[in-house]
């Protein structure tokens, strides 16, 4: 916005015409309102006056814009000023209250007012000075005068925005202030100033001093309470202050139950019972001269009063309130059912004969026949009854056993309560103690005997929770769900019935064998309209989610299918609707492939089957719906055998489909789900071998795509296609073309998952190619290039190739050729060898090979270093398929003292691949030599990592390997990890059993619990990391483990901290499911506690007159900020479904990294910083203490100096860490500007920054 004119402004501020003074104010306001304003501080001030002016203006829309023009003004002044303008405000409201001598209890705000009431709550923040100013000015004007409405309003924002620069003492006196005016205040005031209170409440937290202020508030209620008259107010007001405190409560960090005493507790409870009047219950109601406003009073008291008791129940935890449980059941049992005012029951009803002249209104009826109609309140206390039984369930599972014996009759009677808002909410809570009660809940497996006194509900087999709910609670909801719920006169409260119903499908799998007929049935015969309801897709859905197709009628299984066409073909249905009906599709196909004979639902399924392929490509639907309806169609291909016609339909949709951008992957995709189950319907598009060469032709166009998704799907899909015997069909040209691109893709990746899918391919169209000197040259570059380190690769598919190039060519000179042209350094080319030599037996070639190695080891006869290393790796291959004449496993041992590092690790491989062949005789060799010779024992775990490379070893094995080296771990130093090389190789071979059989993860974590030994400790974390990387499934015991592991992050070893640390840097990004719930309570402070450089860590190191200190522990440091990294990473969603705080990650970052001494932290800190601030704005003004600090931290980094003598590298690490200091301030800054927050600190420390460092400013992007 262009520079203003403030004197031309002004003239318009004064015009007599209101739309001049109206504009004037709107371009002063959008002016102010610029980010990029640099208006200057004294013109601004002289444009105040006017300001003011216009307040009192006769024109409502002028004064409405001179309002909100206040709060803009703010950033451009001084402290002083706004501490002036903000007291000439409260002048001005004092004026108006005072003109006239005007109500000061009136309900109306005024002018002033309101505008004082704008800047507060503005994004104009106050600095802590200023703030404190305000307070101090603020406060006592407000409550030592006459309480208004204006002075209440203007408390509760000063409480909302400054409140945070209060005292203890401060809040302590406001709460008794505030809880004072509460009492004597009947009106809007009384309850604005609870408002008050209740904000009051959000400062403490759950130190010690907090505590007794809360415990003495409590006191103090109680104590204003009884110096007054009792009133209705009083006494409601005395319980809600009571709730308002013990909903605070909750909030507060670290909140663990023991804020209030327990003669605090007692005297809530007591208060709350005592309200409840159980007594007067027993007196007998005489309806002609009961006061009925009376009881209706009465009745809102007690609502009052349970409310109280719910909050404490949610307060508390159960050690607290199981003193108060017994009273609280009785209160529940008494009140679920008080409804003194139903005389449906009565016997003294008036008998009317047919012939009765009496005739009622209609209105008389429907109030007879109204549920929601009590004019007693008591629906209220039935109610809360039913809530209050639902939060005890949540809140205290292991009450289960007293729930079922004690609550559930009452709560099942409570169903069917006339007033529909008492019954729905007993449902619910019917639905959380089914829920609590599932056989998995290991809870409820825990639970304690409690209970009432003379009452048994210990935790036996028949009187167990689960127990009771499928002998006796099931059978008594199925009779009221179908006799007494789903009914016509009910038919609008059928969603909640419906929730009742999933639930009870979900959990109880003994439910009678006619309860899902009973279901269908009332469906019927109340004749629903279904189609295209969410609650009963909902429904649908759970059905088939839990019970196989034979359980559920046939009758029902047509009706839910035809509904789910209905959904589908309605032109009217919602996004949600079709794409709910479609996921349940492909649910119900996927329960098909257990059913043997479909003929009861052929219809059925071709109806739904037509509903589903109009989706496919028409553009009218998302490309979501069209996508999910190709998954759709595949599924039913793949579970269920369809007609000729409907395959036919079904293959030229899938055609289609690939050609569209929208929908190709998705299709890829069912292809791949339709050929990996070789269901009927596949083999019938094996005789298509149009459909496949069509197939295989675009599979070649999309393996070429730059979309890295498209070309692995396509991929995956060409290697099942090319297991087909149909791919003889490809012709010549496609082969050879298919093969050409095949090598180019395998000589540029380098992803070995990609690879052994590449070399499948290959092998199997290779009999149908060419194999001409471009296409082996392509295979030894693959190999000399791509796979000269081959540890971690399934060489499987490989293995493939080379048999069928070995076939293929059939002749001897390809052993020549790739022995003239391989690097025969390197494994792979040994193995390739081998491979050739024993499909086309070449026997002269491996007696040839093992002279001269043995002549090597016997004779000491002299050859080059890289024939040496092929002999050995191409002798042990031979080895590990056939017996060698001439070497044996001891000659291998001896090759172990070569002085050649290569040597010895390439005959380490071999040993691994030559004891498969006799293993009962050769493993205790090498396993005698592991033990007993030291120097040796990396290269013999590195045989022994081999060996474990073969899948069929049997358990006696694998068990012999894991106990001979945990006894020797176990024998080294208690403090000392002598080798992490040999720890690491160690973890490596143990992590392969642990993956090979998943019985030793236990082990595992049966050793972790009693271990000590620091190399044993450094082997388990090895061990974890390794099976955070690969294990596929089973992560419950993964996260068992993990849990365990994280107790060694405390031990003052630094290996151990660096491997764990990088362990869980690998559960984040390979496992993140399992990692994510543990951060918050379990990972996160382990890992705070590593921010901080440590003293232990430190070492002095003496250099002539000077002492240099290196920090060992930076290292771990760097570690613990690159997982903080990650984490802050991750989608908003997944950090809120975890509790993930991002404000106590950056409180952290701010305390410890900036602060740090090393500028590589400061770096990384700064970097994460930068991440979290775009990430959310919100994070910079979570409260008001972290902006402040954040100012003293950067600016402690920007006083830096650099070291006089500094190095090269230390001048580049410190420019650089200036550099992301100054980063980090503009990113702030540009987050403060773009969400119109101001901070008059935060201005000042930016403005020095930039002119001090104005270089390193602009050089500086963001």
């Amino acid at each position: 916005m262009p520079e203003i004119n403030f004197n031309s402004l002004k003239d318009k501020a004064l015009d007599v015409d209101p739309d001049l003074r109206f504009m004037a104010l709107e371009d002063f306001k959008k002016y102010l309102n610029e980010p990029t304003t640099a208006a200057s501080t004294k013109s601004i001030e002289s444009f105040i006056p006017l300001l003011f002016r216009l307040l009192k203006d006769t024109n409502a829309n002028v004064q409405s814009q001179a309002v909100k023009s206040f709060a803009p003004v703010i950033r451009f002044i001084s402290s002083e000023s706004i501490l002036k303008l903000l007291n000439q405000l409260y002048e001005e409201i004092l004026k108006e209250n005072t003109a006239g001598h005007k109500d000061y209890k009136k309900i109306t705000t005024s002018i002033p007012n309101m505008t004082l009431r704008s800047i507060f709550n503005s994004n104009s923040k106050f600095s802590n000075r200023l703030s404190r100013d305000i307070v101090d000015s603020f406060v006592p004007k407000l409550i030592d005068n006459t309480i208004t409405i204006d002075s209440i309003e203007l408390l509760i924002d000063l409480i909302k925005n400054l409140g945070f620069v209060l005292t203890n003492e401060e809040i302590a006196n406001l709460l008794h202030t505030t809880m004072t005016i509460a009492f004597e205040e009947e009106n809007i005031i009384g309850k604005r100033s609870v408002i008050a209170f209740d904000l009051l409440l959000n400062y403490l937290d759950s130190s010690e001093p907090s505590c007794n202020i809360l415990n003495e508030l409590i006191n103090q209620i109680s104590l204003k309470f009884n110096s007054l008259a009792i009133s209705l107010h009083s006494i409601n007001l005395r319980l809600s202050l009571f709730s308002v405190i013990l909903k605070s409560m909750k909030s507060y960090d670290d909140y663990d139950g023991s804020i209030l005493f327990g003669t605090t507790i007692k005297h809530i409870f007591q208060v709350a019972v005592t309200y409840m009047k159980m007594d007067d219950l027993d007196t007998e109601l005489d309806v002609e001269d009961y006061d009925f406003d009376l009881m209706i009073q009465e009745n809102l008291i007690r609502e009052n009063a349970l409310n109280t008791i719910n909050d404490l129940v949610n307060a508390l935890p159960l050690e607290l309130f199981e003193g108060y449980l017994n009273d609280t059941i009785k209160l529940i049992q008494t009140f679920i059912g008080y409804d003194p005012l139903n005389f449906e029951n009565d016997n003294d009803e008036i008998d009317l004969d047919e012939d009765s002249e009496i005739e009622f209104s209609d209105d008389e009826d429907d109030i007879n026949n109204n549920d929601d109609y009590e004019n007693d309140c008591s629906w209220k206390l039935r109610n809360k009854s039913a809530i209050l039984t639902r939060t005890i369930t949540s809140r205290y599972p292991t009450t289960l056993p007293l729930i079922y014996s004690e609550l559930i009759p009452c709560m099942t009677d409570a169903m069917n309560d006339r007033n529909d808002i008492v019954s729905n909410d007993s449902i619910k809570t019917l639905i959380t103690i089914i829920n609590c009660t599932s056989v998995d809940n290991e809870i409820t497996s825990s639970s304690r005997k409690l209970g009432r006194s003379g009452s048994d509900v210990s935790m036996t087999i028949e009187s167990s929770p689960i127990y009771q709910l499928f002998t006796g609670v099931t059978p008594i909801l199925e009779n009221k769900i179908f006799n007494n719920l789903l009914v016509s006169k009910k038919i609008n409260r059928f969603p909640i019935f419906l929730k009742l119903i999933e639930t009870l499908i979900t959990v109880n799998y003994q439910l009678s064998t006619d309860f899902l007929n009973e279901i269908f049935n009332a469906i019927k015969t109340l004749n629903l309209n279904t189609s295209g309801n969410m609650e009963y897709l909902s429904l649908y859905k759970t059905i088939f989610l839990n019970n196989e197709i034979g359980e559920v009628s046939n009758d029902f299984v047509n009706y839910i299918l035809s509904d789910l066409s209905k959904s589908i073909d309605n032109k009217t249905s919602y996004h949600n609707i079709i794409m709910e009906s479609l996921n349940i599709s492909i649910i119900i196909f996927q329960n098909f492939k257990r059913i043997d004979k479909l003929n009861a639902f052929e219809s059925q399924i071709h109806k739904l089957f037509n509903s589903i392929i109009k989706i496919c490509h028409d553009k009218q639907y998302s490309s979501e719906l069209r996508q999910k309806s190709i998954s759709a169609l595949s599924e039913l291909n793949a579970n269920i055998e369809i007609s000729e016609d409907s395959f036919i339909k079904t293959t030229n949709i899938l055609k289609e489909s690939l050609n569209y951008e929208v929908t190709v992957k998705v299709t890829i995709e069912s292809l791949v789900n339709i050929f990996n189950k070789k269901c009927k319907n596949f083999w019938r598009y094996l005789k298509e071998a149009d459909f496949v060469n069509f197939l295989i032709a675009k599979l070649i166009a999309f393996i070429s795509s730059t979309d890295d998704s498209l070309y692995y799907i396509s991929l995956k899909l060409l290697d099942i296609i090319t297991k087909i015997q149909h791919i003889d069909n490809l012709e010549d040209d496609q082969a050879n073309k298919l093969l050409s691109l095949l090598v180019g893709f395998s000589e540029s990746t380098t992803d070995y998952t990609q690879l052994y899918l590449l070399f499948n391919i290959m092998g199997r169209i290779l009999p149908n190619c060419d194999t001409n000197d471009k296409f082996l040259q392509g295979l030894i570059k693959i190999m000399n290039e791509k796979l000269t380190d081959v540890d971690d690769f399934d060489l499987t598919s490989f293995e493939f190739l080379i048999q069928q190039l070995s076939r293929k060519l059939c002749k001897e000179n390809l052993s020549e050729i790739f022995m003239t042209n391989l690097n025969l350094k390197l494994f792979i080319s040994a193995k390739t060898l081998s491979i050739i030599a024993l499909e086309n037996n070449l026997q002269d070639k491996i007696d040839e090979e093992e002279v001269e190695l043995n002549n090597y080891i016997d004779n000491d006869i002299s050859i080059s270093n890289d024939k040496l290393l092929f002999d050995i790796q191409f002798l042990g291959s031979i080895g590990s398929q056939k017996e060698l004449r001439l070497i044996k496993l001891a000659s291998f041992l001896r090759l172990l003292k070569n002085p050649n590092e290569s040597i010895r690790l390439a005959s380490s491989r071999s040993i691994g691949l030559l004891i498969i062949k006799d293993i009962n005789k050769d493993l205790p060799l090498l396993l005698d030599s592991y033990e007993k010779n030291e120097d040796e024992r990396d290269l013999n775990l590195i045989s022994m990592k081999q060996l474990l490379k073969n899948d069929d070893l049997n358990n006696s094995v694998l068990l012999e390997i894991w106990d001979r080296i945990w006894d020797t771990i176990s024998r080294y130093n208690e403090k000392i990890i002598s080798s992490t090389s040999e720890l690491r190789l160690s973890g490596d071979v143990l992590s392969r059993m642990c993956l090979l059989n998943n019985n030793y993860i236990s082990k595992l974590i049966d050793k972790v619990d009693s271990v000590s030994n620091e190399s044993t400790i450094y082997t388990i974390i090895v061990i974890l990391k390794q099976l955070m990387h690969k294990l596929e499934n089973n992560n419950d015991i993964l996260s068992t483990l993990l849990l365990h592991n994280l107790k060694f992050l405390t031990l003052s070893n630094i290996e151990i901290k660096q491997a764990l640390i990088g362990t869980l840097l690998t559960g984040l990004h390979n496992k993140p499911e399992l990692l994510l719930p543990n951060l918050p309570n379990r990972v996160l402070p382990l890992v705070y506690d590593e921010l901080s450089a440590k003293d232990e860590f430190k070492k002095i190191i003496p250099m002539g007159p000077y002492k240099y200190v290196i920090d060992e522990g930076l290292e771990i440091r760097k570690l613990c900020y690159e997982l903080l990294y990650t984490i802050i990473l991750f989608e908003d969603s997944l950090l809120k479904a975890n509790n993930i705080n991002i404000y106590d990650i950056g409180v952290n970052i701010v305390n410890k990294g900036l602060t740090d001494s090393e500028t590589d932290i400061v770096i990384l800190s700064s970097i994460n910083l930068v991440n979290l601030v775009n990430k959310d704005f919100h994070f910079l003004i979570y409260n008001n203490e972290l902006l402040p600090k954040l100012i003293d931290v950067l600016k402690l980094n920007l006083n830096k100096k650099l070291k006089s003598k500094a190095s090269t590298q230390e001048t580049e690490n410190f420019e650089e860490s200036l550099r992301s200091v100054v980063k980090l301030s503009k990113v702030i800054n540009n987050s403060l500007v773009i969400n119109n927050y101001n901070n008059n600190d935060w201005n000042l420390f930016y403005a020095e920054m930039k002119t001090n460092f104005i270089l390193t400013f602009n050089s500086v992007d963001i």
